[in-house]
């Protein structure tokens, strides 16, 4: 006689551990203090006092799955190292083997308790993963095992199963409506409360609503909700009063405030600002070299909360280069930035002397010169010993703005000029003579 740990529950080996074959990964065990059953699951998840450890002695049982054949193997290597000994063994700490914990980053829960006091209570654990489905799945969920306590409760899975421990995804643009399910032996006031919520994203509300009382309580934020039962009133218990809430609140939605490319001489940094992001929130960079008629990602990455991201092209290609930020959501919605495009020049030497502009018309905030030097110039590209002088006029020739730069290729912020039509020119400061001179439309 030995005490035992279901965390050696396995379906592969029959001589190590405990075997399982279709049984689930699930113990329950007959709670002598409130005559309800505590559970234990496999990988660290329990309700109530459910441990991994089954004291010598102890009655416990598992769930089979019907007409398969069942079989359940207990070999020596299940045995602990220490032995649990005295009186009342359920209700002390069993052992020391209680360190597995779910709760881990990517663990995302919902624990709710349902109590008339501190003694008689009964409670369930929601967990929540895209892996999982709303249905009840054998090796996935614990039903629900009624035993004769003053109260139970349980959730309903979508096919109206009762679990104790129920798994399903977070809503994905829609709201998910999980039912409890509540029983008393009497009428009185009970109280059902929010023990824990764990992990579940920012961008969701919770709450615990009461069609009976047409009341509701965000349980994000407030724990405990009072309640009369009423034996004689079927309406103030059974599985048609309470249900858990979830839907995303759009006020917290992932959103990009900006996304803006600085050009260097063989590189361009991308920058971008996230609000209400989090671990759950997935960036891809992406390119086009073919005028946008097709996107290719550059590096992708998943938010860490910082709200400030960037990126270096180190491989920009030399004509025109155009980024996007594609950001999928939490709930698999896909969004895409703004465009930003960055142009650079062929670094071949030209045979006339031109400028051009792009895009033109436009509407975005930056355009884009590349300087054609003559081929008489000596000018190279990419040369610092040569600066142009770039004139901006209206169609009034009033200049609006002015700058110098030593390379070929030049951009500028065009978002506080009106529409209309304005002229770009271009002077060598080397012998003072016009490179070009071209008009762009900005709309």
């Amino acid at each position: 006689a030995s005490t035992i740990d279901w965390e050696q529950y396995n379906t592969t080996s029959t001589t190590t551990g405990i075997y399982a074959n279709n049984i689930g990964t699930t113990i329950y065990e007959l709670n002598p203090a409130t005559n309800n059953f505590d559970t234990y699951q496999k990988g660290g998840v329990y309700t109530n006092h459910g441990r991994r450890t089954i004291v010598s002695g102890e009655g416990f049982f598992v769930v089979a799955n019907n007409n398969v054949n069942p079989q359940l193997i207990f070999n020596e290597s299940a045995k602990v190292t220490f032995q649990n000994t005295g009186l009342d063994l359920f209700m002390k700490v069993k052992s020391p083997l209680t360190s597995i914990n779910p709760t881990t980053a990517t663990d995302r829960h919902l624990r709710v308790e349902f109590a008339m006091d501190t003694v008689n209570k009964d409670n369930i654990f929601i967990g929540f993963n895209d892996q999982t489905s709303s249905n009840y799945v054998f090796d996935e969920d614990a039903p629900t095992k009624t035993g004769n306590g003053k109260l139970g409760l349980s959730s309903l899975s979508d096919d109206k199963m009762a679990l104790a421990i129920n798994r399903l995804p977070l809503p994905k643009q829609k709201t998910q409506v999980i039912p409890l399910n509540i029983t008393a032996s009497a009428s009185g006031i009970y109280t059902l409360t929010r023990s824990e919520l764990q992990n579940i994203p920012q961008v969701y509300d919770v709450w615990l609503m009461d069609a009976y009382k047409k009341d509701s309580l965000d349980i994000r934020n407030n724990a405990t909700y009072n309640f009369n039962l009423n034996k004689a009133d079927t309406g103030t218990f059974g599985s048609h009063r309470f249900s858990i809430v979830i839907r995303e609140n759009q006020a917290r939605a992932v959103r990009l405030l900006g996304f803006t490319a600085t050009k260097n001489v063989s590189s361009n940094n991308l920058t971008w600002n996230i609000e209400n992001e989090f671990d759950y929130t997935h960036f891809v960079v992406q390119r086009s070299t073919d005028g946008g008629t097709t996107f290719v990602g550059l590096d992708s990455l998943t938010s860490s909360a910082l709200g400030v991201y960037s990126f270096v092209d180190k491989n920009p290609v030399l004509s025109e280069d155009q980024y996007r930020l594609k950001i999928t959501a939490i709930d698999g919605t896909v969004t895409y930035s703004k465009i930003i495009t960055v142009m650079y020049a062929n670094t071949a030497n030209h045979g006339l002397g031109s400028i051009s502009i792009f895009p033109n018309p436009t509407a975005e905030a930056l355009i884009h010169l590349t300087i054609q030097p003559p081929a008489s110039s000596s000018q190279t590209a990419g040369s610092i010993n040569t600066l142009y002088e770039i004139i901006v006029a209206n169609s009034f020739g009033t200049v609006v703005k002015t700058e110098t730069t030593n390379q070929i290729t030049w951009q500028t912020d065009i978002s506080k000029l009106k529409p209309g039509i304005y002229i770009i020119r271009v002077i060598s400061t080397a012998d003072n003579k016009l490179v070009g001179s071209k008009k762009f439309i900005k709309l």
